[in-house]
């Protein structure tokens, strides 16, 4: 005879085991979600770094009160979407910091999207740009151009920099100035960069050596109508500038909104809802030296920099607010 007992208590069993993986009604099924934003910063800042005399948070909104240091994040992003509006006063500087390693020697260990009225006067220093390895569209940095009949190469102007030209001759800026003067010694006129708040008088020094025959040194200034010639070549030397047809900014004391992607090496950054910088870290290879042959601060090739690390909202002795500050981890 055969039984029907077991074969209900297994169906019994199995619904069971069913009721008991199903999820409640108030439960979310977040497995196959797309990724969610969320506040970076608690209500009472409990998961940041920082000094309640530096900043105050009310309403939504950070702002800073004195110099006593940056917030940090005491947990750690790797690939993320990071949205905020910024604010700032006259000549302010200040900056978003991202995948920072060692919060304590952030300058080389964090990368920093900048917050500025303008810029800092370095090659990548605007407001907008990935400070010390690119620049937002919106600023043209300066250029030494030389030229030879129908050959023309274009180097940046930064202090260093050299260019292979034709026939194995090379030019190399050995100094860029922002206030020439000229100055006598041992019978000689030389040249230095004389400091002062209100004089300018910019230009830069320039050398080429070609393969055979002695060097060749010659001070050129931002003349666009005139070419400053040196042997066989002929120098011009384009001032930085701003193009304000790109420019996206808003003025001092108004809102800005910041949307910035990090994926792996691609780190991209919206201003007010323009794509201004799209780069990829693993063109980064060198030491000190960005791909478009501009120099940075790191002591390390960027792409060997971390992936991961704590965010931080920058603390450069001027006021400056943010809010709507939210995160949505890509990982």
């Amino acid at each position: 005879m055969i039984r029907s007992t077991p074969l209900i208590c297994v169906g019994l069993i199995l619904s069971g085991l069913m009721l008991s993986c199903a999820k409640k009604p108030d439960e979310a099924d977040t497995s196959s979600a797309d990724p969610v934003p969320r506040d970076l910063l608690a209500a009472d800042l409990s998961n940041c770094t920082y000094s309640p005399e530096g900043w105050t948070y009310e309403g939504g909104v950070l702002a800073w009160q004195a110099s006593k240091g940056d917030v940090w994040t005491k947990a750690q992003y790797g690939d993320f979407i990071l949205e905020l509006d910024w604010k700032i006063v006259a000549e302010c500087n200040s900056g978003i910091l991202i995948r920072c390693s060692d919060p304590e020697d952030w300058f080389y260990t964090a990368l920093e999207v900048q917050i500025h009225e303008t810029g800092d006067g370095s090659a990548h220093g605007q407001c907008g740009a990935i400070y010390s390895l690119a620049s937002p569209p919106y600023f043209e940095n300066a250029k030494l151009v030389v030229a030879r009949g129908e050959q023309e190469w274009i180097l940046p102007a930064v202090k260093g920099q050299r260019a292979t030209l034709a026939e194995e001759t090379v030019v190399t800026v050995q100094k860029v100035f922002t206030n020439l003067q000229m100055m006598e010694r041992d019978g000689k006129s030389l040249p230095y960069n004389a400091r002062s708040e209100t004089a300018s008088n910019p230009a830069v020094l320039v050398n080429i050596k070609p393969s055979r025959g002695e060097p060749l040194s010659a001070i050129v200034y931002p003349d666009s109508a005139q070419n400053e010639p040196v042997g066989d070549y002929a120098l011009r030397y384009r001032l930085a500038h701003w193009l304000p047809d790109r420019d996206v900014r808003h003025p001092v004391g108004q809102w800005n909104h910041f949307k910035i992607t990090a994926q792996g090496p691609i780190l991209q950054v919206e201003l007010n809802d323009t794509l201004i910088i799209d780069i990829d870290l693993d063109q980064y290879s060198e030491i000190q030296k960005n791909p478009q042959g501009t120099f940075n601060k790191y002591q390390i090739p960027v792409k060997e920099m971390a992936r991961r690390g704590h965010i931080g909202l920058q603390d450069h002795g001027h006021a400056v607010w943010f809010k709507d500050i939210r995160i949505t981890p890509l990982e």
